[in-house]
């Protein structure tokens, strides 16, 4: 869709072949340039005969070179071949000349689009200095100013570049515009989507029928079909003519499997002769329900033998025909016999761009204290009402596993509990929370393949209870916080943890990595009726792997916390498979 000609021709005339190897080459006139610059410019091996034809060419290129590099009036003027003993010399006369100004710009052909608003924002102008790289970067401007405006068949040619007759340090300069036809978009079309329906996809893209052509719309709308979990790969859209000669877009694309599990593993080593504990979670996402790009979802998660968790899901997108997901969501947390905790929710997602969402979320949380020990720890029964809203922005290009990207999310939220029980131990019966959370990661490429990943994350509880209770307390530690500690080891009202790793590229879900975990947890309790808190902060080093295989990508995790020697470490072991 783009073309730019540019129009350069230098003649140069040459004598006779080289009849010996040449073994040195030696320049006369240059004054900018080194020798080993000319000589890389030639491209002309020592050591060798060369046929005229062959010095010819080199002679050109060198040239060429020299013009590319901004100075339009250098020239290769002679040369000669000298024998010193067994040795032939070959000496090249140049001059290089100056660099050239510019006379005169002029546009011409279809330029009613060019107004002058557009054209004093081009580095090139009238009186300034004649550069290659500026009027490149010009023209690509100027054609991505064309695409983004209905007129993706437009070209610049450079017609003429000549030495200005009053003015010979500088050059006159003229530039055709080639507009082509105007373009809006009739039709989407969408190839390999063999359970997605077309009529979903066309939604995701945000595309209107009837609007203008536009390469940075076009592009965002890849991205937004990228981001769907369920299509693996999205061609460059191309541009297609039907049979009634109205011109659309055409999206290649491939889906991947519609359901996918998330299996972790983990095992930590006893402490005085104790046995180990094994810890497990289970995430299971069904996408894609009747092509139209609906999920469900089960999390399941047992950190040790005293808890057990479970969480259910199902988020309907376009509600509305709006770019609004709405999700319902239900979770059960069992605490062995002290109490069980359960919460039903909604949450609707409002995607702003390709990159930025905003949600707003409502839920019902309840403590049904199942024992008598409960008491001890001051558990009782209550209800809790919460509203949350958060903001995230994320540009990873794989989120399983990105090579460059910034992710921030971040959320805050209310919460008014009132305790049911008969007779409540502080006398009181409504309490407010207000939480607040943060996280971030940042991937940079340093080098190919080479990755730097940085992750911070922090989470804040703040109460008008006497002491914020065990079901509301943050837990900090295992695979997919902490490594290099048990499954909930820490628990707070304030927690933040962070990992740095360095990562090699494999493919695009296997890598392999070093990592150092940190973390923290504040934690306020009575004792005594005193008011007292306790901060712990833990680091952790260790490696790891994710290796795509035929039954999904295998993920191993070995952290070793600060207490622990080589062999003491935590062992995390996960499976992601899609079916």
């Amino acid at each position: 869709m783009r073309r730019v000609v540019f129009i350069a021709v230098i003649a140069l005339s040459v004598g006779a072949a080289l009849a010996a190897p040449l073994n040195r080459v030696v320049f006369h006139g240059n004054r900018h340039f080194s020798s080993e610059e000319l000589k890389a410019m030639m491209d002309l091996p020592t050591d060798r005969e060369f046929a005229e034809s062959k010095l010819r060419q080199a002679l050109n290129a060198l040239a060429d070179s020299m013009l590319m590099r901004d100075y339009l009036f250098a020239s290769v003027d002679s040369f000669r071949t000298e024998q010193k003993r067994s040795r032939t010399v070959l000496h090249v006369y140049l001059t290089e000349g100056q660099l050239a100004g510019i006379r005169s710009i002029r546009w011409l052909g279809e330029t009613d689009l060019l107004s002058e608003r557009v054209l004093r924002r081009l580095l090139s102008q009238n009186g300034g200095r004649f550069s290659w790289s500026k009027l490149k970067f010009d023209i690509q401007s100027l054609l991505d100013y064309f695409e983004e405006n209905g007129y993706p068949f437009a070209k610049i040619e450079i017609t003429k570049l000549n030495q200005d007759s009053l003015d010979t340090a500088s050059v006159n300069l003229d530039l055709k515009v080639l507009s082509g036809p105007f373009v809006q978009i009739r039709f989407l079309k969408f190839t390999g989507n063999k359970v997605t329906k077309s009529s979903f996809l066309a939604r995701e893209t945000r595309l209107a029928i009837g609007d203008a052509y536009n390469r940075i719309d076009i592009n965002t709308a890849r991205r937004y079909l990228r981001k769907l979990p369920f299509i693996r790969v999205v061609n460059e859209p191309r541009l297609s003519v039907d049979e009634e000669g109205q011109i659309g877009l055409v999206f290649d694309l491939e889906e991947s499997r519609m359901s996918r599990v998330d299996i972790v593993a983990g095992y930590s080593p006893g402490v005085d002769n104790e046995s180990g504990t094994l810890s497990g979670l289970v995430d299971l996402e069904l996408m894609n329900f009747f092509g139209g790009g609906r999920k469900a979802r089960v999390h399941w998660e047992r950190p040790n033998e005293n808890i057990q968790a479970i969480d259910l899901a199902y988020i309907e997108p376009w509600v509305a025909n709006q770019p609004v997901s709405l999700q319902l969501d239900f979770s059960q947390r069992i605490q062995d016999t002290l109490y069980v905790t359960r919460h039903f929710g909604s949450k609707a997602v409002l995607s702003l761009s390709s990159f930025v969402s905003v949600w707003g979320a409502a839920r019902r949380e309840a403590v049904i204290v199942d024992s008598a020990d409960a008491v001890t720890l001051s558990i009782e029964n209550s209800g809790t009402n919460y509203l949350e809203m958060g903001v995230e922005y994320d540009s990873r290009d794989h989120p399983l596993n990105p090579r460059n990207g910034i992710l921030f999310s971040t959320f805050g939220g209310q919460g008014w509990r009132k305790l049911t029980d008969p007779e409540p131990v502080s006398g009181k019966r409504a309490f407010t929370q207000h939480r607040v959370g943060v996280d971030s990661e940042v991937d940079i490429e340093m080098f190919p393949y080479w990755i730097i990943s940085l992750a911070t994350h922090a989470r804040s509880l703040n109460s008008d209870e006497p002491v914020i209770k065990l079901p509301d307390l943050y837990r900090l530690g295992g695979a997919r916080t902490l490594r290099g500690y048990r499954e909930e080891q820490f628990l707070g009202s304030r927690i933040g943890w962070g990992s740095f790793e360095v990562r090699y590229w494999l493919g695009q879900a296997s890598r392999f990595f070093l990592f150092t975990d940190a973390g923290g947890v504040y934690r306020e309790f009575l004792e005594q009726d005193r008011r007292l808190s306790r901060t712990i902060f833990k680091t952790s080093t260790g490696l790891g792997m994710r290796i795509e295989t035929g039954m999904g990508v295998w993920g191993i995790d070995y952290g070793i916390g600060e207490s622990d020697n080589l062999l003491r470490g935590k062992l995390h072991i996960s499976l992601f498979s899609t079916f």
